[in-house]
């Protein structure tokens, strides 16, 4: 009996007298209700579901990231886009999305930017970082990172890394059209911070600037 009540004790259980909540990522309910499959290390959770409170979507089903943050019903009640590219920014910004004030999530003017923010800050600054030395910029950064990078990009600059490369890039810096006059402001303040910009902009300057 003293063997199979230590098989059954859930490792790290909280002090007598403390309600415990057990976060179970990848664990959907589905599993713990199927008692005759459910694995053995599991089975200590199995009686739990009958004896406390399983924190469910109020369809019944397990939540999801997205589903969490527009419920009105236990959920955050964000207006947030379903379509792909924000599900992705989403996916990537997980990690980081754990530690953000709710108050700045309502705040943010949209939800995709919001998530690429959270995995790439300071748009312009990469922005310039990556024309400076595109291939290892690109090596120092997570997938995440990489996508939430290019996503900016397409949104803000109207320009995609992948597609365009660098010299097309250097082409619209040097134009300094709408959002890459922000960009060349910024690499006007501290030009020695983007070694290659300079002959890279040159050699994209077309003839008739936007610019005063």
């Amino acid at each position: 009996m003293a063997a199979l009540h230590r098989r059954r004790v859930v490792g790290g259980a909280p002090p007598a007298g403390t309600t415990p909540i057990l976060y179970l990522p990848g664990i959907s309910r589905a599993k713990l209700r199927a008692v005759e499959d459910c694995p053995q290390e599991l089975a200590a959770l199995v009686e739990l579901q009958y004896r406390g409170a399983m924190w469910l979507h109020v369809n019944g089903k397990d939540w999801t990231p997205f589903a969490f943050l527009i419920s009105k019903n236990a959920g955050l009640d964000l207006d947030v886009a379903k379509d792909q590219a924000t599900l992705d920014a989403l996916a990537g910004a997980l990690p980081s999305l754990m530690t953000e004030p709710i108050n700045a999530l309502r705040a943010g003017v949209s939800m995709r930017s919001s998530f690429n923010a959270l995995v790439a800050p300071d748009a312009t600054g990469q922005l310039l970082r990556w024309l400076s030395a595109p291939d290892a910029f690109k090596q120092r950064r997570s997938d995440a990172e990489w996508k939430a990078f290019c996503q900016q990009c397409k949104t803000e600059a109207g320009f995609d890394p992948v597609k365009d490369g660098p010299l097309k890039a250097a082409g619209l810096l040097a134009a300094r059209l709408n959002h890459w006059s922000k960009v060349w402001q910024r690499f006007a303040e501290a030009p020695t911070n983007y070694p290659r910009h300079r002959g890279m902009a040159e050699a994209g300057r077309p003839e008739n600037p936007g610019y005063a």
